[in-house]
């Protein structure tokens, strides 16, 4: 009725697209062209509708409009080129992550917004265009702002009926992240397979510190006090103390599994890991350390402290490279305040020591101080960092109760300042070799290494005691069987190749449970104290073995009526 009206209003042709159902009840779009006709004095006499099916073409007309929408909401960027690479279209996802507004690169060329990979063997992205090949691949991204982004780059030539190619596809997509995670964990890798390696080498040193600390000590109850031998393989015996503790680090920095946390000095730890790092870096930078605290005790695990240094430290080694440069280190009693910094208002109260950490490199840009803790975050090329250091110092510090603030002037430096609850603690007891005390009593000692099988049997038979060592830990198991009651106590390793010191210590309690039994393990050999004391076992001691800790040992484990009467100071 409407159309009538308009026809009649004046309109002599009226065009409308309109829905009809079939027959058979389906639907129908037509398009409709209807004509009014007039007689010579231009009365109307007649109206014809001529209805034309369009179904098929409304159906393909809204799969494009879908196509149009996947394309405009794809989390890839999509691009379409002439035949010669020229920009024609471009998704509103390329905008988010170029920069440009799609407007701008109408008139650009596909290769002015990737960077040309330097490798010879891979065909570059305008011979694409030229030989009308497709490309795939990974490559650098050029943003608006000058930055690059790495990309997964796919381009397909569009063809028509003919063959003849008429178009270009480009999708790719922002893989930095991806990349990142795979160079950090390839860092993990290469830092788990360097951990193994120095926990072998460190292994075997323990073994040989062990040998030169045993006999050390039997030297030195062979000679007189104040002589001039006496005196030099005193310093040997307290160089070898020393290289023991080192070695101790190395094996728990080199350990895969989680250390227990106990009250330990932090500044022994930071005096090697400062050891350590100083071999790493360059002459013109100067390395300055203090403590001015005799009170840097933490409940942590070494492991934990020298992750936080070394990560700080690597930083700002990085920032003053190819510079002259100070790396200050400082240890110092603290008790933070609010007003000190708003990182600091959550802190419980109570007394902490400040581990302050400065470089004289170009400092930090106040626009991105803010995002440094971030992981993955990073200004060094792809590469050269991970971007998880100052995440793992973060994660580290506040695990154990802490927190860490940052201040940075550009062109004069960066303080990192990380702050740790500190505990009560005491230095452990010297150790220096004293004449041992006569004992009584017999003991089977067993160690797989030969040279400390040796070196033990020496050590307690300078003690006075009847000594069965074994180097095998089946026969010492049968040694024992064979006897049971002829043994007053049992000394064995734990790491061996037939059977270990723990399953040795059972195989000994089944046959007589009232023994003693000492195991001597190394650090971070995967057995706990409370994993030994489950097992029956008395005791547990860190090799290398050192005669007045073992004597002192076994004389508190040994029954009365074996170990004599004799007494200690």
């Amino acid at each position: 009725v409407q159309k009538i009206r308009r026809l009649f209003s004046g309109s002599k042709v009226v065009q409308e697209e309109l829905r009809f159902i079939r027959a058979d009840g389906s639907l129908l779009y037509g398009e409709t062209i209807g004509a009014a006709l007039y007689d010579a004095v231009g009365r109307l006499f007649a109206v014809t509708n001529v209805v034309r099916d369009i179904t098929e073409r409304k159906k393909r007309e809204a799969q494009l409009l879908l196509m149009a929408s996947v394309i405009e909401q794809s989390d890839s960027n999509i691009i379409l080129t002439d035949s010669n690479g020229t920009i024609q279209y471009a998704n509103t996802f390329f905008e988010r992550t170029s920069g440009y507004c799609r407007d701008e690169i109408l008139s650009f060329h596909l290769n002015t917004l990737f960077q040309e990979p330097k490798e010879e063997n891979i065909p570059s992205i305008h011979n694409t265009f030229s030989q009308g090949s497709g490309w795939k691949g990974r490559i650098k991204g050029k943003r608006k702002n000058g930055s690059l982004y790495e990309t997964d780059l796919t381009i397909t030539p569009i063809h028509d009926p003919k063959g003849i190619i008429t178009n270009f596809a480009s999708f790719s997509r922002d893989v930095t992240r991806e990349c990142e995670m795979e160079h950090y964990f390839r860092q993990v890798q290469k830092r788990e397979a360097l951990g193994t390696l120095a926990g072998g080498i460190a292994h075997e040193f323990n073994n040989i510190f062990g040998a030169i600390i045993g006999y050390t000590e039997i030297g030195l109850y062979k000679l007189p006090e104040g002589s001039r031998t006496h005196d030099n393989l005193k310093q040997v015996f307290a160089v070898c103390l020393r290289a023991r503790d080192l070695i101790k680090q190395i094996l728990a920095f080199s350990s895969q599994s989680d250390q227990e946390r106990s009250i330990i000095r932090i500044h022994p730890i930071l005096q090697e890991a400062l050891n350590f790092f100083r071999a790493t870096l360059p002459s013109t930078i100067a390395v300055r350390y203090e403590c001015k605290t005799d009170k840097d005790f933490v409940k942590a695990n070494s492991n934990e402290i020298l992750q936080i240094v070394l990560n700080i430290c690597n930083n700002a080694s990085w920032a003053m490279k190819g510079k002259l440069g100070f790396l200050e280190i400082l240890l110092e009693d603290n008790v933070p305040t609010a007003e000190n910094g708003p990182q600091l208002r959550s802190l419980p109260p109570g007394p902490y020591l400040r581990l302050t950490i400065r470089d004289t490199g170009p400092g930090i840009d106040q626009k991105i101080i803010d995002r440094i803790f971030d992981p993955f975050f990073t200004t060094k090329e792809v590469g050269e960092g991970t971007g998880m250091g100052l995440a793992v110092v973060q994660g580290i510090v506040e695990s154990l109760g802490g927190t860490t603030r940052v201040e940075s002037t550009p062109g004069e430096g960066t303080a990192f300042r990380v702050y740790l609850p500190q505990s009560q603690g005491q230095d452990p007891i010297p150790i220096f070799p004293k004449p041992p005390l006569p004992e009584k009593g017999r003991i089977l000692f067993v160690e797989d290494e030969v040279s400390l099988a040796e070196q033990g049997h020496q050590m307690l038979s300078r003690l006075g005691y009847d000594v069965v060592s074994q180097t095998s830990s089946l026969e010492a198991l049968k040694e024992f069987q064979a006897r049971p009651d002829y043994f007053d106590l049992v000394i064995t390793d734990q790491t061996m190749p037939e059977m270990t010191g723990v399953m040795l210590a059972r195989g000994i309690l089944a046959v007589r449970p009232d023994i003693p039994i000492i195991l001597s393990s190394e650090y971070c050999e995967g057995i706990t104290a409370q994993e030994a004391e489950a097992a029956g076992i008395k005791a547990l001691v860190i090799k290398p073995l050192i005669l007045d800790v073992i004597s002192r040992l076994i004389h508190s484990l040994l029954p009365k009526e074996a170990a004599g009467s004799a007494q200690w100071e």
